[in-house]
């Protein structure tokens, strides 16, 4: 794991201190090690940054950037293969010599020898940028299918940056902080920019599952040949449910096995509940290099939460942490998270805040249950949807005027933030994927209008097929569950689950390990029919209980699904309602928002401070914050 840096220019001796530069504010994510190179791309130059978290093969073998000295192809990657030794094995029977026992090494001989088709048989998170002289030479980018790693890019001018994160891009040229409205609407309604943009009108992300080739003859460095190379498959397999609870048990046991691969001890962050049990369980069955931790705060769900963890790590003889944060600590945790972000979100404070813990216990690599919900069905949306389905074609036939009053009537059983999203589901466009999104809205489209935005819906076409274009009145139930999983995946998961745990946990040098988003294990669970997640035998992540049936405790098989409770709320309203308002301050003299729509917001919450109203302030606050801690 590790923070990668590049630029494409025609002077070399700006290129370099450019790519170094870059390369320094990536310094968190790669403590162990520096390094940077320039070689001809072309009439131009090409400088490639690394900074390297030492996890395979400890010693300077593994510096990078990487030569394969027989092609002079070179690699900065970050990341980890879990089956390079599988690969590995392959090569050396071709002739291919190493020097080292790193994944990198294997990355790059694989590449130079098959070629980028060779993606396909990695298994593991990546992204790289690998250079082949041949041919007057050319430049791949990469990402791995889920998007676990990220990869940012700017160009202008003919001349191309890339990057981890978002700063060191804004670090190398201030023309890249030009702000793009649209994506500020975004963040607002979901909680964090999405997919493929940034809060930066030249700076996006290549998308996950994607490549970029950049021959050195291309005129122009934009991004008009960008390969989507994975998308999931449709659900066409039909398994027997004896075979498929079978099928997915070892496909999961292999899973975690293979992301135990590592030179250092590797830490389990532990919950009460079913993913992270049987993390725990399987991995305590593999190695003897692993260590539970569990977070806990005063909450007495926390705590709770924290004694059902002990027990279980006891049963499974997995040394096991368990950490009492206090509140000032956490407190002042937040407020250094909200100053640190790579990208404005409400999403990875717990991680932050646990990763900074593991870190300072002498770890580097943490497995994660992250990945489970949208594949197996722990969110509501999966039981919710399809209600909502049935009788909003219905709801959406009737006049205006009844609609309205409709809404009124419940307005009086309903707070006033509930009501206001579920009127924008029923105004929304009839697309299953805009349901489905509408789901995750968190400011409404009242309080975007107060704001003087609009959001624009036209997203870029989702990568796969029939499914997208289909109305409500036509979809089936099976349809909407692999729907609903999909795009939770690809929007929600992509665009803020995985970029901000990313960031929240490499801020402290952690790598951050997902088993549940093994390439092997997506295929099976997105290509299975009628699997059902929102009902029957397999809702709820029925699947994963049956299959673990024997390992999960009792108390975890019936708990009902919780998170890491930190009363946020309570903290702006009080002990950091400073930091908040000074943040909106910030925010208004920017120009963007109007100011008496950011005051309506903040006050909505200080008068109603729910989970709701809080979430809706906190993404406010988080623009803010970013705003002065960022440009």
């Amino acid at each position: 794991m590790c923070g990668i840096a590049g630029m494409i220019g025609n002077n070399r001796i700006q290129v370099l201190k450019t790519v170094q530069q870059m390369t320094r504010t990536l310094a968190h994510r790669g403590p162990d090690s520096e390094g940077v190179v320039v070689v001809p791309f072309g009439r131009d130059w090409l400088g490639l940054g690394h900074r390297r978290l030492a996890i395979m093969d400890l010693s300077s073998a593994g510096y990078q950037p990487l030569h394969h000295i027989p092609s002079g192809s070179i690699i900065t990657y970050n990341g980890e293969i879990y089956n390079f030794k599988a690969l590995r094995n392959q090569l050396v029977l071709e002739n291919e010599q190493f020097h080292s026992e790193t994944d990198t090494e294997v990355l790059l001989a694989y590449l130079t020898r098959v070629g980028i088709s060779g993606i396909s048989k990695l298994q593991g998170m990546f992204a790289f940028a690998w250079f082949k002289p041949s041919d007057d030479g050319s430049l791949v980018l990469c990402r791995d299918p889920s998007g676990i790693k990220p990869l940012y890019y700017a160009y202008s001018h003919n001349t191309l940056h890339f990057a981890s994160e978002i700063r060191p891009l804004l670090s190398a040229d201030l023309k890249f902080s030009d702000i793009d409205t649209n994506a500020v609407a975004a963040m607002l309604s979901y909680g964090g920019v999405q997919q493929n943009e940034t809060l930066f009108r030249h700076i996006h992300s290549l998308p996950a599952g994607s490549n970029w080739t950049i021959r050195s003859d291309d005129p122009i460095k934009c991004p008009s040949r960008i390969n989507i190379y994975w998308t999931p498959p449709q659900p066409t397999v039909q398994l027997s449910d004896d075979v498929l609870i079978a099928t997915v048990r070892e496909c999961i046991t292999t899973s975690i096995r293979d992301h135990l691969v590592s030179d250092v001890p590797i830490a389990i962050m532990l919950s009460g509940g079913i993913d992270s049990t049987i993390i725990a369980n399987e991995a305590s069955l593999e190695s003897e290099k692993v260590q539970a931790f569990t977070l806990i705060t005063d909450t007495s769900s926390s705590i709770a939460e924290g004694e059902i963890a002990q027990r279980t790590a006891r049963q499974f003889g997995l040394p096991h942490t368990k950490f009492h944060i206090d509140t000032g600590t956490a407190q002042r945790n937040m407020a250094d998270w909200l100053c640190q972000m790579d990208s404005p979100s409400m999403d990875g404070l717990n991680t932050y805040i646990i990763s900074k813990v593991i870190q300072s216990q002498g770890f580097k690599v943490a497995l994660s249950g992250l990945g489970s919900d949208e594949l197996f069905g722990g969110y509501p949306a999966f039981r919710e949807l399809p209600i909502l389905v049935r009788w909003l074609p219905l709801i959406r036939n009737l006049s205006r005027y009844t609609s309205s009053a409709m809404v009124s009537l419940i307005t009086k059983f309903l707070s006033r933030p509930v009501v206001e999203k579920l009127y924008d589901m029923v105004r929304a466009s009839p697309s299953l994927i805009e349901l489905v999104r509408q789901r995750r809205r968190v400011l409404s489209n009242r309080q975007l209008a107060l704001l003087g935005l609009n959001l624009n819906t036209k997203e870029s076409p989702l990568p796969f097929t029939q499914i997208a274009n289909d109305k409500l009145e036509d979809v089936t139930v099976n349809d909407l569950d692999w729907l609903i999983s999909y795009v939770e995946s690809h929007y929600y998961q992509q665009s803020i689950l995985l970029r901000d745990n990313d960031v929240a946990s490499m801020r402290h040098g952690i790598e951050l390990r997902l088993p549940y988003l093994d390439i092997r294990l997506q295929n099976l669970i997105f290509s299975l029919s009628r699997l059902r997640r929102g009902s029957g035998k397999f809702s709820n992540k029925g699947l994963l209980r049956h299959a673990f049936f024997d390992v999960l405790p009792p108390e975890i098989m019936t708990r009902r699904k919780t998170g890491f409770d930190l009363p946020v709320a309570s903290w702006m309203a009080g002990p950091l309602r400073d930091l908040c308002e000074d943040a909106l301050t910030i925010l208004k003299g920017k120009s963007i928002l109007r100011s008496t729509g950011i005051d309506i917001v903040w006050q909505e919450f200080l008068s109603n401070p729910s989970t709701l109203t809080a979430n809706r302030a906190l993404v406010i606050v988080a623009l803010g914050c970013y705003f002065k801690n960022i440009i």
